[in-house]
């Protein structure tokens, strides 16, 4: 398919199955820079349009689109072919699955709509066995076409995990798109098995900067751990300065060398302490 060069601003984003990343977007901005101001014509693979009359549709490029602009390019390299909304859609899903950068989140969200692309997920008899199968926690009978395996390079079993996490995090997708459980196949798996209040409340917590862990101590675990440090605040505050001194001293010394420096420093950067 020949390449030809295009006005970024006659290119319409439209609807996206991926959300855009910023940090992303932005090294790919300052290396196409860095070729321009180096006399060199960047290096990036040419982005995919559709037709819309006067106007193109993207296909596939979003992130190299955004930094060409963010770079001040006023132009782009895209290959030009003629499809419909299903037929971009299905290539948008194909392109990106062949990417490594895809986060477990976005890769469980493309083999869905792959599989509704091309696999008749929204025929009524297959998206209930569906349903029935992922509730099951079962993937024995769901009838999925080779094409969608062979399409994707990834088992039967792989595409029915996707396809178990989309359904079950479809409600927070958009929430925990750019948080670091995205990243995390386990934490993902752990957290589409919690119910739909349970799941909002953890995915707030994620949101205000929890980690995982944090977020899903259930309340009795946090009122032990609560009531373990109001324990050891009690005994401190009942030992003369003499034995505070003597209690540090002990706790300090018996910590590894890297710990007792490390600590040491802080005290030091700190102010609370000053160097001999």
């Amino acid at each position: 398919m020949a390449t030809r060069s295009l006005d970024i601003a006659d290119i319409i984003i439209g609807d996206r199955l991926r959300p855009l990343d910023p940090a992303h977007v932005k090294l790919l901005a300052d290396s196409m820079a860095r070729q321009r101001a180096a006399g060199l014509p960047p290096t990036i693979a040419p982005i995919e349009v559709s037709r819309s009359g006067a106007k193109f549709i993207l296909v596939a490029g979003w992130h190299r689109l955004e930094a060409a602009r963010m770079a001040g390019f006023t132009t782009i390299e895209a290959r030009v072919m003629d499809a419909d909304a299903d037929a971009r859609r299905l290539r948008e899903v194909e392109e990106n699955l062949c990417r490594h950068e895809l986060t477990p989140l976005d890769r469980a969200f493309f083999v869905e709509e792959l599989c509704r692309l091309v696999g008749g997920l929204n025929a009524p008899k297959t998206k209930s066995n569906l349903k029935k199968n992922l509730a099951d926690q079962s993937s024995a009978t769901i009838a999925l076409p080779e094409e969608v395996a062979e399409r994707v390079k990834l088992s039967r079993r792989t595409i029915y995990y996707d396809l178990q996490l989309a359904e079950a995090l479809k409600s927070v997708r958009d929430e925990l798109a750019g948080l670091p459980i995205a990243a995390s196949q386990s934490e993902l798996k752990r957290l589409s098995r919690l119910d739909d209040k349970k799941k909002r409340a953890v995915v707030a917590e994620l949101r205000a900067g929890k980690t995982f862990t944090e977020a899903t101590a259930s309340k009795a675990s946090r009122a032990q751990a609560k009531g373990k440090a109001g324990a050891a605040q009690a005994v401190w505050s009942k030992m003369s300065a003499a034995e505070q001194d003597e209690f540090l001293w002990q706790k300090i010394k018996g910590l590894p060398e890297r710990r007792r420096n490390a600590l040491c420093r802080r005290l030091i950067d700190g102010g609370l302490v000053t160097e001999a």
